[in-house]
């Protein structure tokens, strides 16, 4: 690994950054160094930077110039969806600022996103129209104004993945496929940089599913992960690794399974007194 290059190319950026009128901060290089400085040591770094410094770039700068030399994606992980899509943004000053194309994959919840078969199933006529063409677009929730319809009627739920007729063409489908991909080939140009930004639910939600044996939601080999916001991650971890049970499924599970093999008085008794014990 050629460390230096990675330095190098982070003073070459700050050289572009001045030559385009762009005003850099000491905190914001410093944050650039220590980046570098880093990944070089194999370290972890805990960044605490004041508001108005350039955080983000501070960090995307020398972790996409990271991801271009390892061939290796950057998992960005974020706090929001708001967030998320600020750094998104801020991804194209990045491209301006290194003169490179950088693949950016935004991953969401599921429920942020179309449904092709929900929408066959619920809809007729204009309303059938209508989600037709945001489906089509690959729109997500975020990129809907005025919407006539409830999204609820239309968003990802349930999903079955691979086994779904409209696989191929549903934006989630897509999306999850991005995120677990390295990075991609150009021919005759090398690999391309790619950031995965994601929120931190979704981070936490990918180690989770390795804990429990499933299969990870985003790529497994990343050239770093960024914790944006980490004063959150506490909250968020605690609200992804907890398990909550609805008393009204539990109460409708066991009625069924009970009427499905024999419909015992006796056992049907015990539900309903279960349910009178948690509505008291």
């Amino acid at each position: 690994m050629n460390y230096n290059s990675i330095y190098q190319e982070t003073y070459d950026a700050l050289e572009n950054m001045h030559k385009a009128g762009m005003e850099t901060r000491e905190g914001q290089e410093n944050l650039m160094f220590n980046v570098c400085q880093a990944f070089e040591n194999n370290e972890n770094v805990i960044v605490e930077a004041q508001v108005g410094i350039g955080k983000s770039l501070g960090y995307l700068i020398p972790d996409v110039i990271i991801s271009r030399i390892t061939n290796k994606p950057l998992i960005v992980a974020s706090s929001t969806i708001q967030l998320t899509e600020q750094l998104s943004n801020d991804i194209k000053k990045v491209e301006n600022i290194l003169n490179i194309d950088i693949e950016c994959v935004i991953g969401k919840g599921a429920a942020n996103y179309p449904c092709f078969k929900k929408i066959y199933d619920n809809l007729k006529s204009k309303e059938l129209n209508t989600a037709l063409d945001i489906a089509n677009k690959g729109l997500t929730k975020q990129e809907v104004n005025n919407l006539s319809l409830d999204w609820n009627e239309i968003n990802v739920d349930r999903c079955i993945h691979e086994r779904c007729i409209h696989s191929k063409d549903c934006s989630f489908m897509k999306m999850r496929n991005q995120m677990v991909n390295g990075n991609e080939y150009i021919r005759l140009r090398g690999y391309k940089p790619k950031v995965i930004i994601v929120n931190q639910n979704l981070l936490l939600q990918h180690y989770k599913n390795i804990e429990l044996g499933k299969r990870g939601i985003i790529c497994d080999d990343p050239c770093l992960i960024v914790i944006d916001e980490v004063h959150n991650l506490e909250e968020n971890q605690r609200s992804v690794y907890t398990t909550s049970v609805n008393s009204l499924n539990c109460i409708k599970v066991l009625r069924k399974t009970i009427n499905k093999y024999n419909g015992n008085k006796y056992y049907l008794k015990c539900v309903n007194d279960l349910q009178k014990w948690f509505d008291d």
